[in-house]
This record gives structure tokens, sequence and C-alpha cells, in this order.
């Protein structure tokens, strides 16, 4: 009969903290999309709203994790790891080590991505290619634009891929009289 009630006051504890530290998170993330959302009446910068608002969700995720983070959302290979090394949290762990690692890392991704589009298009602008483009474009009406930079898009990329299926790599027998890499050579086709 105690053990019943310690058990369900630690469920009802844990129940109570895991709704109080979600509606948290959530709020801190739906006042950071209304600070985007409003960037030019409040005189601040997208990026940094999103940063500060990404850091303050992931503060707050930390603060809280074994409640947030189910048990068995931990792989057991971790877990093995982590009580072999003596970890004293491994929810703790699981998210600085694994979740916030992999994140960062598809978000430095998407950054390296951005920084180099964001390049060619300044070039492209710098040396009036898309002006080129654009006094050649006599549309009036949406529709008719969306075919032509729609018609545009798709003949201006197509060299692109073609000239990457020319260049790739496909696998081939081990032994290649070429002198390419073992187990790969140049696609001519």
């Amino acid at each position: 009969m105690c053990v019943d009630g310690v058990l369900s006051r630690h469920h009802a504890r844990m129940s109570l903290s895991f709704s109080i530290m979600t509606l948290a998170v959530v709020a801190v993330f739906l006042l950071g999309c209304l600070a985007i959302t409003f960037e030019h009446q409040l005189h601040v910068n997208k990026t940094a709203t999103a940063l500060f608002t990404g850091v303050i969700c992931w503060a707050l995720y930390l603060l809280d994790v074994t409640s947030l983070l189910a048990t068995d959302g931990i792989p057991r290979w971790f877990r093995e790891q982590a009580l072999a090394d003596a970890v004293d949290d491994v929810g703790r762990a699981f998210a600085l080590e694994q979740q916030l690692l992999h994140l960062t890392g598809e978000t430095a991704g998407l950054l390296l991505f951005l920084i180099g589009a964001m390049t060619i298009v300044e070039l492209i602008d710098g040396h009036e290619g898309f002006a080129l483009v654009t006094k050649h474009i006599r549309a009036t009406r949406k529709a008719s634009l969306l075919w032509i930079v729609g018609c545009l898009t798709f003949f201006a990329t197509r060299p692109v891929v073609s000239a990457g299926r020319r260049h790739s790599l496909r696998p081939v027998a081990p032994a290649d009289p070429g002198g390419a890499t073992p187990g790969m050579a140049r696609n001519t086709w």
C-alpha cells in the first residue's frame, strides 16, 4: 500500500513536471515565432531571435530531460555504454551527446549550404545575371510568369544534372585495369 502511494505521487509529480516543462518549451517557441513575425516592429533580427529561442528551448529541455525524454527513447547500446562509463544521468548524457550533437551537425550543414547558395546568388546578381533574364520576360499574369520561371528553371538546371550524372562514381570489379581506385571507377556515359 505504501509503495503504491509513493509510485502514484511520483507519477503525479512527473506528470505535472512534464506538462509544465512542455508548456514552457511551447510558450518560448510561440513567443519566438511571434518575435520573428513582428521583426520590423520590434527592430530585432530574425536570426538572433531564432537562435535565442532555440537556445532557451534546449536549456528548458535539458533542465528536466528525465521527465521529457522517454526511457525507451534512449537506445540500448547508449544505456549500456553509459552504465559502463558510470554516467550519473543517462538521459541528460543522451540529450547532450546524441540529440544535441546530431541536430547541431544538421544545422551546420544547412548553414554551410545556404552560405554557398547565397554566394552564388550574389555573384549572379553582381554580374547582372538576373537583370539579363528579367528584361526578356514580358509576362503580365502570375500564371504565365509561373510557367516561364518553371520552364527556365527546368532547362537551366538540366546541364547541372547531366554533368553530375556523367561524372558520378559507380561500383566496379575490384581488379580494374584502368588504374582507378579499387572498387570504384569513373562513369563515362
